[in-house]
């Protein structure tokens, strides 16, 4: 499974701000499926960009942010060692 830099946009392989990998992108792809599942089932359409959005932030308020955020040192330091290991 591989690694790769993103910047805030999440455009893949940009200088940024961070780091992203298929682990990670494989378990948002088997959320969004789900979500996609519940919306079809509920509202017979699929989800907008918005409503994904305004429910991952609805979802993140859920948890302090310090177990979530990496301070912007350690994303720097993630980017480092991703650019050092290639």
């Amino acid at each position: 499974m591989g690694w790769w830099t993103q910047d805030s946009d999440g455009r893949s392989f940009e200088e940024g701000c961070g780091v992203w990998g298929d682990g990670p992108a494989d378990i948002m792809d088997s959320v969004l499926d789900k979500i996609e599942t519940e919306f079809e089932h509920r509202w017979r359409r699929k989800p907008s960009i918005a409503e994904i959005e305004a429910g991952l932030r609805f979802s993140l308020g859920g948890h302090r942010r310090d177990e979530l955020e990496a301070t912007p040192e350690e994303a720097e330091e993630a980017v480092r060692r991703l650019r050092d290991a290639t």
